[in-house]
């Protein structure tokens, strides 16, 4: 009996157990709260966070060089439209930064807040960036008011990239879009920087939110319609809805 008993519940165990296998649901976190700068209404890059993608190798000189060079991309994007902006850089130092943050800034006009990794070039550039704006020369060449709107820098944790979530997204598109297209091939510094060009109207041209039901209404957002109006991708069409109709009416 005691056998018969023992299997018996055995038996029992383990099919209550492949049902709870089958028909569980797995444990789902809360969402965290999101930073004020991604819900407040912003102009665009006015608040930005900053990552960089690499390492890449191109060739150090024309199409026909054989020695190589590392370099990287700084990845700005805006966390009001989630609109990115690309920017090559030559090495990891503090004025390679400043440099990229230069072209950055005089592209898509002045920060607010910025938000980035906690690298050692981060780190750098904004020690120098303080002793900058708190100059002898700086304050004498500038405005007053220029000089105390200086934007601010909010570091994320050491080691956590999941706070850096909204540009880790990014990172892993335009990776997604290099190994496509790139593979294994070295490109010279021209291709490589027209090639980022176009990618980042790739990563601006994706859907912020989900396309409408009715069939009656083909609108869309992207981070395009923020930075010239419309896609960035798409071949522009002209507008028939007043065109007087004729005998071509059926062509346009």
């Amino acid at each position: 009996m005691d056998t018969e008993y023992e299997a018996s519940h055995s038996s029992s165990v383990t099919s209550l157990f492949a049902m709870f296998q089958v028909k569980g649901s797995s444990i789902t976190a809360a969402d965290g709260q999101l930073l004020l700068a991604r819900v407040t209404v912003s102009c665009l890059f006015v608040n930005a966070g900053i990552d960089y993608v690499g390492t890449f190798e191109i060739k150090s000189g024309n199409i026909r060089s054989k020695t190589t060079t590392k370099c990287y991309v700084a990845l700005c994007i805006c966390m009001a439209t989630k609109a990115i902006h690309l920017e090559l850089v030559s090495n990891l130092t503090f004025e390679a930064f400043i440099a990229a943050l230069k072209h950055f800034i005089a592209r898509r006009g002045l920060i607010d807040h910025f938000y980035i990794d906690n690298g050692s070039n981060f780190v750098g550039a904004n020690r120098e960036l303080k002793a900058f704006f708190k100059s002898e020369e700086f304050l004498g060449q500038v405005h007053n008011y220029a000089a105390k709107k200086q934007f601010y820098w909010y570091f994320i944790l050491l080691n956590s990239p999941c706070f850096g979530g909204l540009w880790e997204a990014d990172v892993k598109s335009l990776k997604y879009h290099w190994k496509k297209i790139v593979g294994k091939a070295l490109l010279t510094f021209e291709e490589f920087s027209t090639l980022l060009t176009q990618v980042e109207a790739c990563l601006n041209s994706q859907l912020l939110i989900a396309l409408s039901n009715e069939p009656n209404d083909p609108s869309y957002l992207i981070p395009g319609h923020f930075l010239i109006g419309a896609s960035l991708t798409s071949v522009p069409e002209p507008d028939f809805t007043n065109t007087a109709m004729n005998s071509f009416s059926r062509w346009q």
